[in-house]
């Protein structure tokens, strides 16, 4: 009779009717255990312990990027993380360094460090955060380039602004790629320039008109390049007419030759160079047969001889350094045509591979823009350097065929400057030292060069101990 009345008044049916209560129930049961179950998580959040440090001797505050280095209890605020490293290695080897290698870091909240007793700030000034990794170093290849570029104010005379860019780590062009193009240059104002060519610089006088006719370098204008770069390129020989022992005089071993003759002879493959010489012939290049012939007194057209003449004359013991000049005439190009040089170095062979060339662009990758040198560099620096982001190199400079490591080292970061290290165990602090490459002086002279990373200072001069 009460599930009728209740029905009439309500409106509702007798199924809905009993489910009303049941559902309130259940939602007021929900809010209980909602409010119990936050109660708990809060619960445990103030209750809960502090990261575990363990044995990490650098801690990097997960809030700020902060890094510090632990130390007998003492948290040391360092001036950026390769100081940190340098410091916590130092100070844990004692006398046994050889054994130790990157110091083992963490990553904590600020609360973790709140509680711990300060000490001094540490570190060396400007030492670098942006620490690559082992698997982001990059290999041995190399580029420096000038850019030239004309100010459209100025008058067509002036001349142009260069600007030097370093590329570390990007494939590269290689010699054989080249081909037989040369740049005339000058780096003085035209006081001294040189032909680069074949992946050497070589000096010319030009008034030396046997060698400028030769190389055809009495039609180009030299084009002003950086010391940095310029001194970057391998010197070659000067390029200068030869001196011919004897020239002119009859020859002991013919009749009818005098030294200093040239002639060709007709070869399956084409005809072959010669000059006459006072032991006997040598066989020569176009551009040397061209250098002979405009350095001494001829008349007429070259003769050609008989290969059975030609089998029959002695090779000579002392050659015309015939190598030292290019085997034709190159092609040049002017800053117009082409207003960048660059030199391209490849690593990791004996010797290494370079190449000189001219083009219209720096070889960057698609979308990337080199970082500029800090204020203050040296003169012959780059102007700007390009090292791949998150990416860097560990350099040994070599003048040979020598062990990478067994030279001074230094440490090249994504920001373009490289970093001198004092020894193989600094860089195994900092989590490096497997992958060493080679480097040249001169490369290596043309990077911006930050402080040394020195373990005894970044852990000594600020005071802490190194005795263990």
């Amino acid at each position: 009779m009460r599930r009728l009345e209740l029905a009439v008044s309500s409106g509702q049916s007798y199924r809905r009717s009993l489910g009303g209560p049941r559902h309130g129930l259940s939602y007021l049961v929900g809010f209980a255990i909602a409010v119990l179950a936050l109660a708990g998580f809060a619960v445990y959040g103030f209750i809960k312990p502090a990261p575990s440090i363990g044995s990490a001797t650098v801690l990097i505050d997960s809030d700020n990027g902060a890094t510090y280095v632990l130390r007998d209890g003492r948290l040391y605020s360092s001036m950026n993380l390769s100081s940190a490293l340098l410091a916590a290695g130092q100070a844990s080897s004692g006398s046994n360094s050889s054994n130790n290698g990157k110091p083992e870091t963490k990553s904590v909240n600020a609360a973790t460090l709140a509680g711990m007793a300060k000490g001094q700030l540490l570190g060396i000034t400007g030492a670098p955060d942006d620490l690559p990794s082992e698997s982001k170093l990059l290999p041995a290849t190399w580029a420096v380039c000038d850019v030239s570029t004309v100010d459209p104010s100025l008058a067509p005379s002036s001349p142009p602004t260069v600007k030097t860019t370093a590329i570390v780590g990007e494939p590269v062009v290689t010699s054989s790629e080249v081909g037989n193009v040369a740049t005339l240059v000058t780096a003085d104002g035209g006081k001294t320039t040189y032909v680069l060519w074949d992946g050497r610089r070589s000096r010319i006088q030009q008034s030396d008109r046997a060698a400028t006719l030769a190389l055809g370098t009495d039609a180009q204008t030299p084009r002003p390049v950086s010391l940095g770069l310029l001194n970057a390129i391998p010197e070659g020989a000067p390029l200068t007419e030869p001196q011919i022992a004897g020239a002119g005089n009859a020859v002991s071993w013919s009749s009818s030759l005098t030294a200093g003759a040239v002639f060709t002879a007709q070869l399956s493959s084409g005809p072959a160079e010669y000059v006459v010489l006072e032991d006997g012939v040598q066989r020569i290049t176009p551009l040397f047969l061209d250098l002979i012939r405009a350095s001494t007194p001829s008349t007429g057209p070259v003769p050609t001889v008989p290969l059975s003449t030609l089998s029959s004359a002695p090779v000579t013991k002392h050659p015309l350094p015939v190598d030292d000049f290019p085997a034709t005439q190159p092609s040049f190009y002017s800053s117009t045509q082409a207003p960048v040089v660059c030199l391209t170095w490849t690593g990791g062979s004996d010797p290494a591979s370079y190449a000189v060339y001219p083009t219209t662009a720096l070889p960057l990758p698609a979308k990337a823009t080199a970082v500029p040198a800090p204020p203050g560099s040296p003169a012959g620096s780059a102007d700007a350097v390009y090292v791949a982001p998150g990416h860097g190199a560990v350099m040994g400079q070599v003048t040979g065929a020598q062990d990478p490591s067994s030279g001074a080292l230094f440490l090249l970061t994504s920001q373009g400057v490289k970093y001198p290290v004092v020894s193989r165990q600094a860089l195994a602090y900092l989590g490096l030292g497997k992958t060493i490459r080679g480097a040249s002086p001169g490369l290596l002279n043309v990077l911006p060069t930050g402080p040394t990373l020195d373990p005894a200072v970044a852990a000594a001069y600020f005071g802490i101990s190194t005795s263990g």
